[in-house]
C-alpha cells in the first residue's frame, strides 16, 4: 500500500533539518507518534527528492580534515601527508556517495516492466519431449525429485575478517542485537547480511518479503543474484536461504518469494527467470510440465536449492489450478436458488463442452501427481 509521504513531509523536515536529528532518530520518532513506518532506504529516496540532504560548513570540514590527517605545511600551501593506504571509514563512504547522487532513483526503483503472460511463444520440440518424459517417467520422490539438475557446490559469500566489534546501526536499532551481522569492510556484502537479516525477522512476524523484492534486491551494488548464470562474486538467493535459514522455514519462505517474483519482475530478468516464469503462468497442468521442463538451473543453484525451487514451483501451480478447477466444477452449487435460465444453460452447455472434459482431465492428472504419489509433501 502506497505511504503518504506528503502529510509527513512537514514533520519530517522539522525534525531532519531544522532539530538536526539524525534519520534513524526521525524514523523512530515518526513511527511512534504519528504511526508512520517506512524503510531507511525508502527515507534516503525522499531526502534526494525534497532536497533535505544536510552539508557539514566547509569551516566545520576543515577543522574535522586537520584533527583527522597528519599534515605538512609548504609556503602558503597544505597538505595532507598520504597514509599509504584507504581506511574502511573512507571505502565505506565513497560507496555511499555513489548511492546518493542524482541517479539514486534508478539505483531503488521498482522495474515497472509489463508481466509475462501465460503461454511460452515458442517450444523446442526436442526440449519439450525430452522434459516431458522425464517428468511423466520420475517417480515424483517429493517433487523435488522430478527434474534432474546438475548443480555447482553452494557458493560462500566472500567476506574479510571482522573489523570491528559491533555495528553503529545495533545503538539505534534495539532489535539489531538479536540479529548479528557478519561486519567486514565491504560496504555492500556487509549491508547485504544487514537486510537480509532484517527482512527475515519481518517475514517471521508475518509482513511477507514484498519490501525486500521491491527496494532491496534491484539495488546495482547487491552482491545477491537471481537464476543468474554468470555470476562473480555473488550468491544466488535461493542458496543464501539454504545456508542461513533453518531447514524448516525453507520451503515457505521460498514460495513466498516465487509468488511474489511472479507478481513483479525483478530488476534485470534473467532468460531462465523469464523461462520459470512462463510455466508459472501456466493455466493448463500439461502444459506446465512441459514448460518447467525447459527451465534449465544447472549452474544457477545448488542441488538443495533447484530442489526446493522446483517443489515449491509446482506447489504453487497446483494450489492455484485445483483452485480454479473446483470452482468450475461446483459453479451449480454456487448458483443455488438464484439460477436463473441463462446461468443454468450456460451450465449444461460447459458440461457437455470439450473443455469440461479436458478440465476434469488435467483436475485428475493433478489428483494423481499430488494427492497420490507425492501426499506427504503436498500437506507440508
Amino acid at each position: 500500500m502506497p505511504k503518504d509521504w506528503l502529510s509527513q513531509k512537514e514533520n519530517f523536515k522539522k525534525l531532519y533539518v531544522t532539530e538536526d536529528r539524525s534519520l534513524e532518530d526521525v524514523r523512530g520518532i515518526l513511527k511512534d507518534r504519528y504511526g508512520f513506518d517506512a524503510s531507511t532506504r525508502s527515507y534516503r529516496m525522499k531526502i534526494d527528492e525534497w532536497n533535505m540532504r544536510k552539508y557539514k560548513p566547509k569551516k566545520d570540514f576543515k577543522t574535522q580534515r586537520a584533527s583527522t590527517h597528519p599534515r605538512s605545511k609548504l609556503g602558503n600551501q597544505m597538505v595532507v601527508l598520504s597514509t599509504g593506504s584507504q581506511t574502511p571509514t573512507s571505502h565505506i563512504n565513497s560507496r555511499i556517495s555513489v548511492l546518493l547522487d542524482g541517479d539514486s532513483q534508478k539505483l531503488w526503483g521498482v522495474d515497472n516492466d509489463t508481466a509475462m503472460h501465460n503461454s511460452l511463444s515458442i517450444y523446442d520440440r526436442d526440449s519439450v519431449s525430452s522434459g516431458t518424459a522425464m517428468l511423466e517417467s520420475c517417480d515424483w520422490d517429493g517433487i523435488s525429485g522430478s527434474w534432474t539438475v546438475h548443480a555447482h557446490n553452494q557458493p560462500q559469500i566472500a567476506t574479510s575478517p571482522v573489523q570491528h566489534s559491533t555495528d553503529h546501526r545495533s545503538i539505534d536499532n534495539p532489535g539489531f542485537a538479536a540479529h548479528p551481522l557478519i561486519v567486514t569492510s565491504d560496504f555492500e556484502i556487509q549491508d547485504d547480511d544487514y537486510q537480509f537479516n532484517l527482512m527475515l525477522k519481518s517475514w517471521k512476524d508475518g509482513h511477507g518479503v514484498k519490501n525486500y523484492v521491491e527496494t532491496v534486491l534491484p539495488v546495482l551494488s547487491s552482491k545477491i543474484t537471481l537464476f543468474q548464470t554468470e555470476k562473480v562474486e555473488k550468491v544466488d538467493l535461493f542458496d543464501l536461504i539454504c545456508l542461513k535459514v533453518i531447514r524448516s522455514e525453507r520451503a515457505p519462505l521460498i514460495k513466498d518469494f516465487l509468488r511474489s517474483f511472479a507478481e513483479s519482475n525483478p530488476h534485470t530478468p534473467t532468460a531462465q527467470y523469464i523461462l520459470w516464469r512462463s510455466a508459472f503462468n501456466e493455466s493448463d497442468w500439461s502444459r506446465y510440465k512441459r514448460a518447467i521442463g525447459l527451465v534449465n538451473l544447472e549452474g544457477c543453484l545448488s542441488l538443495e536449492a533447484s530442489r526446493l525451487v522446483l517443489r515449491a514451483t509446482s506447489l504453487l501451480v497446483g494450489e492455484r489450478l485445483i483452485d480454479t478447477y473446483r470452482a468450475r466444477f461446483d459453479m451449480a452449487d454456487r448458483l443455488g436458488s438464484t439460477a436463473t435460465n441463462s446461468a443454468i444453460e450456460y451450465f449444461q452447455e460447459y458440461l457437455t463442452s470439450p473443455w469440461y472434459f479436458r478440465d476434469r482431465q488435467q483436475y485428475d492428472a493433478m489428483l494423481l501427481d499430488f494427492r497420490l504419489n507425492c501426499a506427504k509433501h503436498w500437506e507440508e
